[in-house]
C-alpha cells in the first residue's frame, strides 16, 4: 500500500537571470518599483497566497538561513557625505553571507521591506542554481 502525502506539491518557479538582476537594482521609492517586487514575490512558493508583509518576509528569511546555512551579515543605514545627494540614493544596505563567512550579495534599498524582498529573490535564485552564486560565480546577479 502506497501512502499519499497530505502536502500539496509546490510548483518550482524559475526566475530568469535578467529578472533577478532587475529586481536587485530596481528602486522602490515609487509605487512602480514596489509593485515589481511584489509581483515577483507572489509567484514564489512562500508568498503565493499574496502575503508579502514584512513579518512574512522575516519568517521566510529565517527558514532559508537555517536550511541553507546563510546569514544576514548586517543591515546598515547609509548616509552619503554629500548632503544634496541624500534624497537621491539608497538608505540601507543588507549583506548576505554563507556559514563560512564568504560574501554572497549586498543589496541596496530605500526601505527595510525592499531590502528583505530583494534578498529573498536573490536567495531563491541562489538555491535554484544549487547554492552557487555570489562572488565566485558568473556575474548574472550584478
Amino acid at each position: 500500500m502506497v501512502k499519499k502525502s497530505n502536502k500539496a506539491k509546490v510548483k518550482q518557479v524559475v526566475i530568469p537571470d535578467n529578472v533577478v538582476k532587475k529586481a536587485l537594482t530596481v528602486r522602490c521609492d515609487d509605487e512602480e518599483g514596489i509593485e515589481f517586487l511584489k509581483k515577483i514575490l507572489m509567484k514564489l512558493p512562500f508568498c503565493n497566497d499574496g502575503d508579502v508583509s514584512m513579518e512574512r518576509l522575516e519568517k521566510v528569511l529565517r527558514k532559508y538561513e537555517y536550511k541553507y546555512d546563510l546569514l544576514l551579515g548586517y543591515i546598515m543605514r547609509y548616509k552619503p557625505k554629500n548632503k544634496k545627494d541624500r534624497h537621491e540614493i539608497f538608505h540601507y544596505s543588507l549583506m548576505l553571507k554563507n556559514e563560512a563567512g564568504e560574501w554572497l550579495e549586498t543589496v541596496y534599498a530605500v526601505t527595510v521591506w525592499e531590502g528583505f524582498a530583494k534578498l529573498l529573490i536573490f536567495i531563491y535564485k541562489y538555491v535554484q542554481d544549487g547554492c552557487k552564486g555570489g562572488r565566485k560565480s558568473s556575474d548574472i546577479y550584478r
